[in-house]
């Protein structure tokens, strides 16, 4: 398959669970961005497996996989769920690549759903956990997530300047499609730069294939249709537009499903074709709704109560808002649980660091003081 170092066969017939859990992580940083199907049937096959033998770390890298899909698929209680369980294991065996990772996918699915400040919070401890792996991509990879976040609320300085930094490491390291993803990003905080947003969005689709990711292509390709659609040019759009929506169908991702929905919405706005509007900002919202993906569904809906006028937008608009203001923060007490071990963790090293400086200083006095009594007896 395009872009696999391993295949399924090859995991599915693997009995040692330790290297068939490293198979299924292979398996998961590629069906996550070309197969979110696939990437369930790894964890569940990796997940029985584990439960069989009784085997802790096979049983935690399947609830990561698992996590993951059902955050991306919209399942985001049952995903937030496992990963706490696989982050907890990975704290607790000190991967902090895993945990890390973990961490991210968890802020992701906060992110979706509207809590920016639980996101933000998550990626940085992601941050703070990479530090301590040895893995030398895990140190900053919750960069562009975080410039995301930092983004939403209204940095754009801030979230530029993180974003070219994780484009610079990622690029350091040769890893095309978090190059092209950070490029996309850019090129999205840049629109108003003609000069510089071509050369961003021209950049983004040489390093998507390279990648060889669908889900990166379909970034690239909607990108491209929205140059197009500020150029007027909207039959070029359009067909851009729908090419992307096809591949993320394929991978089957709901958060770019909607995005796509969403952007041919505005293109037959801008054509004057209300009733196709109507039809594609309709599905924006549905399929959002269905699939847990609530900032998805809010983006929808504005266009929805602004500039379609509708009357029962707007009461959907208001109603989701209320919805998101009342929640319970059942995520926060999830990710608290993640990261307060963490907390904890890194408290007591810095103490322990304290006292062995404390406790070094009074034996070198000590050590002195002696030399000082010798020599004057």
């Amino acid at each position: 398959m395009l872009g696999q170092n391993v295949n399924y066969k090859t995991f599915y017939s693997e009995s040692d669970l330790d290297r068939k859990s490293n198979l299924a992580l292979e398996l998961w940083n590629y069906y996550l961005s070309n197969d979110l199907d696939s990437l369930r049937i790894v964890g569940l096959e990796l997940l029985n497996n584990a439960k069989l033998s009784q085997h802790s770390f096979a049983e935690a890298v399947s609830y990561r996989i698992l996590g993951d899909y059902e955050i991306w698929s919209g399942e985001h209680d049952n995903g937030r769920s496992h990963l706490q369980k696989g982050a907890r294991y990975f704290l607790k065996i000190e991967n902090y690549l895993l945990y890390s990772e973990c961490l991210i996918s968890f802020g992701n699915s906060l992110f979706m759903q509207g809590d920016l400040d639980d996101a933000r919070k998550a990626y940085l401890f992601a941050l703070e956990a990479g530090k301590k792996s040895n893995d030398q991509t895990a140190w900053f990879a919750a960069e562009l997530n975080l410039a995301k976040v930092i983004a939403a609320k209204n940095d754009t300085l801030r979230a530029i300047e993180l974003g070219i930094h994780y484009k610079n490491e990622a690029l350091r390291l040769y890893r095309y499609e978090a190059v092209s993803n950070a490029y996309g990003f850019l090129y999205n905080m840049v629109t108003t730069d003609s000069v510089l947003s071509d050369e961003y969005l021209e950049k983004s689709i040489k390093y998507a294939r390279k990648s060889k990711s669908f889900n990166q292509l379909s970034h690239a390709l909607n990108n491209a249709a929205i140059a197009q659609f500020y150029d007027a040019n909207l039959d070029s759009a359009q067909f851009l537009f729908k090419e992307s929506l096809l591949i993320r169908k394929r991978v089957n991702n709901h958060r770019l499903i909607c995005e796509s929905y969403l952007n041919l919405a505005q293109l037959y706005l801008e054509s004057n074709n209300s009733s196709e509007a109507t039809l594609y900002c309709d599905s924006s919202v549905n399929h959002a709704l269905l699939n847990g993906q609530n900032l998805s569904a809010i983006e929808a809906l504005i266009l929805k109560c602004d500039r379609l006028e509708s009357l029962d937008g707007c009461k959907q608009l208001n109603r989701l808002e209320k919805k998101l203001d009342s929640l319970e923060s059942n995520e926060t007490k999830l990710l608290t649980d993640v990261i307060s071990i963490f907390e904890r963790e890194n408290r007591e090293e810095k103490e322990l660091t304290q006292f062995d400086w404390f406790t070094g200083l009074l034996i070198i006095l000590l050590v002195v003081g002696l030399a000082v009594l010798i020599y004057r007896s």
